[in-house]
């Protein structure tokens, strides 16, 4: 499994919803973790990372810090996109050393 690192921006909660048709939707929440791409000429981009997350509350809580998490990936219309396990919880990263604190 892969580990993605990036700093928590926000947690967000969608409530459950029926659409026009009567269907019924679950609530879920994501997650936005602000990311580094180190590109081929050693320059970095910065992107935001949606993922949804079965323990917002544990990321509510770390906003603001930089985190890692076990991660899967797949091609979501053409690009990559990130899934965590539902039991994944964030570990804190040590920014000076990239170790993990816990």
């Amino acid at each position: 499994m892969l580990r993605l690192e990036g700093k928590v921006q926000s947690v967000i909660t969608r409530d459950p919803r029926t659409d026009k048709e009567g269907k019924t939707h679950d609530g879920y929440s994501q997650v936005q973790l602000l990311v580094e791409e180190l590109l081929d000429n050693d320059q970095v981009r910065y992107g935001i990372q949606t993922m949804t997350t079965a323990r917002p509350d544990d990321f509510r809580k770390l906003e603001g810090q930089t985190v890692a998490v076990p991660v899967r990936v797949y091609v979501k219309g053409g690009s990559i996109a990130f899934t965590m396990p539902a039991a994944s919880a964030p570990q804190v990263v040590n920014q000076r050393t990239g170790a993990s604190a816990g």
